[in-house]
């Protein structure tokens, strides 16, 4: 099976693919939500595109 996602295809068998979510919401049930903090979600987010390449 084959989708594009984002103008990205994926091919789901031959590869695993890993998904990272930024919890930005303050009532995060693991304890780690970021709130309205913005800039605090951005940088989750790139240090976790920068731990994939």
């Amino acid at each position: 099976m084959i989708a594009e996602i984002g103008g990205r295809r994926f091919e789901w068998g031959p590869r695993t693919y890993v998904m990272g979510i930024v919890n930005a919401t303050p009532d995060s049930f693991s304890g780690d939500g970021l709130g309205s903090n913005e800039e605090a979600a951005v940088e989750q987010g790139l240090r976790m595109v920068r731990r994939t390449h």
